[in-house]
């Protein structure tokens, strides 16, 4: 079965990540890495999008606010199966009741700046989206550990001129699949990764995020002299 439409740029991406030709490796008579193959690592990171806003960027014209152009949200990134036509990305722009626009004729799509700009002002209306976004440098790890796997017979071999050390290639796949593997995660969408953190000197209360036992502080309570004292 053919890899999905929308899906091709996403593929050509992990190759480049990866260095993969469509016949590098033959595993029980099947070519690796074909396109089918790739695009089977890269649903592994499937992230599903329903009814994320989109945000809409006003141009002021002649002293009135005109509504053409929505960003995608960042968090999405910009690794997304897109929708070239054939239906089975899982794209779709709703309006506020949930009926989707058309593609191509109710608006257009920027991908890789992910703008999508209206064919008419839209007077700020609010408009969501579905979408399928992908983790590719955690695609590329899985591959270059695949990779890593299929040099397990390299091994190292010494001739009179000559010290072939095969091995390196099994540890470079290894190493770059940690590379890949360190960046993976939100961020590896191509969007921003978000932590979050908590200050540990403010930690009074019991049921926070503290695995500790011991009884919480206790604060006196101190007046004020200069203060009016209650009765």
């Amino acid at each position: 079965m053919a890899a999905r439409q929308g899906m091709q740029y996403l593929i050509s991406e992990v190759r480049r990540m990866t260095n993969s030709g469509t016949a590098d490796y033959t595993v029980a008579g099947s070519a690796y890495f074909s396109d089918d193959a790739i695009q089977a690592y890269i649903d592994r990171s499937r992230a599903i999008a329903r009814f994320i806003p989109l945000r809409p960027i006003p141009i002021r014209t002649a002293g009135v606010s005109q509504f053409f152009e929505y960003n995608l949200p960042q968090e999405m990134g910009y690794w997304i199966e897109r929708e070239l036509g054939s239906g089975d990305s899982g794209w779709y722009v709703k309006d506020g009741n949930g009926n989707a626009l058309t593609i191509n004729t109710d608006y257009t799509v920027n991908w890789d700046s992910t703008l999508v700009t209206f064919a008419n002002d839209t007077k700020g209306t609010a408009y969501l989206l579905d979408a399928r976004a992908y983790d590719l440098y955690a695609a590329a790890a899985d591959i270059w550990e695949e990779k890593a796997s299929m040099e397990m017979y390299a091994v190292d071999f010494q001739t009179d001129n000559a010290n072939i050390k095969m091995s390196q290639r099994r540890e470079f796949c290894e190493s770059q699949a940690e590379v890949y593997r360190n960046k993976s995660g939100l961020s590896g969408r191509g969007g921003i990764q978000v932590s979050k953190m908590q200050r540990t000197d403010e930690n009074w209360r019991r049921g926070s995020w503290s695995t500790s036992t011991a009884e919480p502080a206790t604060i006196p309570q101190v007046r004020d002299p200069y203060l009016p004292q209650g009765g």
